[in-house]
């Protein structure tokens, strides 16, 4: 019986671990915001114009993404992606050491929305004077 073996080289291994590290980001977001949120695949093919399948395919591993795409899919999760580059041979948070790859939360817009609606009491009021006032808004 014939056997292959097929070898990878570093720099494919490397960019293939990247592209891996990418995607778990993206599915462990999403999982996150389909828990926490109630967020389906097709919300998010509907805020990036596309079809649900198509979103399905790309989390899955069936259909290659684009970083283009994972920025785009990370903001249709509401959130943004985060990626550092650190020497090789670094401690780092994973079994491969190269890259770290972060999915985070956008909160910023979020907080600016709430910070616009809250007021502040004052403690220097005088009597029969108004005591809220509103919090400016950020800029």
């Amino acid at each position: 019986m014939t056997s292959f073996q097929t070898g990878l080289s570093e720099h494919r291994r490397a960019g293939t671990r990247f592209i891996n590290d990418i995607r778990r980001g993206l599915q462990k977001a999403y999982a996150e915001e389909n828990d926490a949120n109630g967020l389906n695949q097709s919300e998010i093919g509907r805020r990036l114009g596309i079809h649900r399948s198509v979103v399905h395919r790309e989390l899955k591993g069936v259909e290659n993404i684009t970083l283009r795409r994972a920025g785009e899919l990370a903001w249709a999760m509401g959130r943004r992606a985060v990626v550092s580059f650190v020497p090789i041979g670094a401690p780092a948070d994973s079994n491969h050491g190269g890259f770290t790859i972060e999915i985070k939360m956008d909160i910023s817009a979020r907080v600016a929305d709430v910070t616009n609606r809250l007021t502040v009491r004052s403690d220097n009021v005088i009597p029969g004077q108004e005591n809220d006032a509103a919090v400016p808004k950020a800029a």
